[in-house]
């Protein structure tokens, strides 16, 4: 191992620890952290309670019950032993989505046997440095987002290979999780995938309903008077710029243009201008391999972009289109001052914005978003004048 990989290393040990050391100073205060609620969740749908009861600090019917009936295991344990456990199983989650990601770059390149720009626990580090935010607050939370970043990944992989019936069990996993992740539904709309669509919808109904219900058959009721009515009010509530919307185009345009709060479409047209150059992406797979990777990129980074509530560690998922801009950079140097422009705005973008500067963090986004269209269309333009030229 070279002196920057064993740096690297021990860059991300520092920060793991750092991490973990604040996660059971979290748990120690009378709210606890996510993970805490997560337990309760848990705890109460075992035992026929209420899961979305308001006597606990910050809990809110947000999510479905799945995660709260996959994570009853946890609730027979110490609370010190569960947030280890699941601080473990956040960070085997990241590494294991970068893996795969790798994995299938490798999979598309198309020169066999192409190596990476840098070492995995470099890039790594890169990446972890650039979104240390976000992953210290995921982490030290107790949150979800990088174990819903592996299934989507696991999703993709199955997805690509041709594996259909198991990219349909992973993508209603993720989906019965949290719904964003569903928005990979208008990527298989656009391929016209309909036998994995079909079977999304049937594995979402097994991990969402049927699963919480073998726990407690109080799930319907809970859903149809919680967490039904709560997803309806939020996506029917004025848009707004606002900390908890300050990732979303449609909260941006409010807070360039605030006449625009009176469109009850506004948030849907958004959606539709984020996902429709990803969708125009899609249709260009045939020019390159590396095409879809860079699609699924997008469509993580189109969930904080269009979701009506995102938080700091809901960035996350930026981990992915980051790992594919690296991948980009490294098997086409010839935009290289483009990279290190964008990469840069990106950063500094980032970490202004944590001194409460809001439209900077879309601004962030918007600069990683446009970054890898412009990469990924060059790309498909390159293949295509190669194959002329060959000919």
């Amino acid at each position: 191992m070279t002196f920057r990989a064993r740096s690297a290393a021990a860059l991300l040990l520092g920060f793991g620890l750092i991490c973990l050391i604040q996660v059971y100073g979290q748990m120690r205060r009378a709210h606890g952290n996510d993970l805490t609620v997560y337990l309760f969740n848990a705890w109460a749908l075992a035992h026929g309670e209420d899961p979305y009861s308001s006597a606990v600090s910050y809990n809110s019917p947000r999510y479905p019950l799945t995660l709260a009936a996959l994570l009853i295991p946890l609730t027979w344990v110490p609370p010190w032993v569960a947030q280890t456990i699941w601080f473990l199983t956040n960070v085997g989650a990241l590494i294991g989505a970068l893996w795969i990601l790798d994995g299938l770059w490798r999979a598309a390149a198309p020169r066999p046997g192409q190596v990476p720009p840098a070492p995995f626990v470099i890039r790594l580090a890169a990446v972890v440095v650039a979104l240390a935010l976000p992953l210290r607050s995921t982490l030290v939370l107790g949150q979800v987002n990088l174990v819903l970043l592996l299934v989507c990944c696991l999703f993709a992989r199955a997805h690509l290979t041709g594996k259909w019936l198991m990219a349909s069990l992973w993508l209603g996993l993720a989906g019965a999780v949290k719904v964003t992740p569903l928005v990979f539904l208008v990527g298989l709309l656009g391929e016209r995938r309909y036998r994995t669509l079909l079977a999304t919808g049937g594995f979402v109904v097994w991990w969402a309903v049927l699963v919480p219900w073998m726990v407690s058959v109080q799930a319907w009721r809970l859903y149809s008077e919680a967490w039904v009515p709560f997803i309806t009010q939020s996506l029917q509530e004025p848009v707004q710029f606002a900390q908890s919307s300050r990732f979303t185009l449609a909260g941006a345009l409010v807070y360039v243009w605030p006449a625009l709060a009176r469109l009850s479409s506004l948030r849907y047209a958004a959606a539709i201008a984020v996902l429709a150059p990803v969708v125009w992406l899609q249709s260009r797979a045939e020019r390159d391999a590396r095409i879809p990777l860079v699609a699924f990129a997008l469509y993580l980074l189109s969930m904080p972009l269009i979701s009506p509530l995102s938080e700091q560690h809901h960035l996350v998922v930026l981990v992915a289109p980051l790992w594919c801009w690296v991948w980009l950079a490294g098997d086409d140097r010839t935009l290289r001052r483009f990279d290190l422009i964008g990469g840069a705005l990106f950063l500094a973008l980032s970490w202004v914005a944590v001194r409460r500067f809001y439209i900077l963090d879309f601004l962030a986004l918007a600069v990683l978003y446009v970054a890898l269209l412009v990469r990924t269309a060059r790309l498909g333009t390159r293949a295509s004048q190669a194959r002329v030229a060959e000919a």
